[in-house]
């Protein structure tokens, strides 16, 4: 008797999975936390990042500057990364270039040589410190370039 009841309580749920759901969704519903997330200082910071090529050789350039008057200081990681398999980008050896600034500008240019034929990007890593001491870290990618010989 109970290996019925069993059966029967397994069979109804299992009757009960197979049965069609319909859902329904109101269209021009909004919600504040469906929007892009960025960074909390990206709407002061103004941010460039730049690669050129001279035959094999790469100039690599970044800058920031602070249009509100709340960052106490600025630092940036800018690295020469090259485009590989897939179009995965990877850190190019000896390409990279720091600085740290405390005010509410920075600038820093770098170069490679000798670089092999392929495709290339900047990507600038910006540390940003306010005046009441929050921080924000986000990064920011040139355009890719090609070196002359392809």
């Amino acid at each position: 008797m109970r290996f019925k009841k069993f059966v029967c309580a397994l069979a109804a749920a299992l009757f009960c999975l197979a049965l069609p759901v319909t859902a329904y969704a109101e269209e021009g519903i909004t919600d504040s936390y469906a929007e892009e997330v960025v960074p909390m200082y990206d709407d002061y910071l103004n941010t460039n990042a730049l690669i050129t090529f001279s035959g094999s050789s790469a100039s690599c350039r970044c800058s920031a500057s602070d249009s509100s008057s709340v960052v106490a200081s600025i630092s940036v990681v800018m690295t020469l990364q090259k485009s590989g398999l897939l179009g995965i980008y990877t850190d190019v050896k000896d390409a990279s270039w720091s600085k740290s600034v405390n005010g509410s500008s920075i600038s820093l240019s770098g170069s490679k040589s000798g670089l092999s034929d392929g495709t290339y990007r900047v990507k600038a890593v910006f540390t940003v410190t306010t005046k009441d001491g929050g921080t924000s870290t986000f990064t920011k990618y040139s355009s890719t370039a090609k070196t002359s010989g392809t």
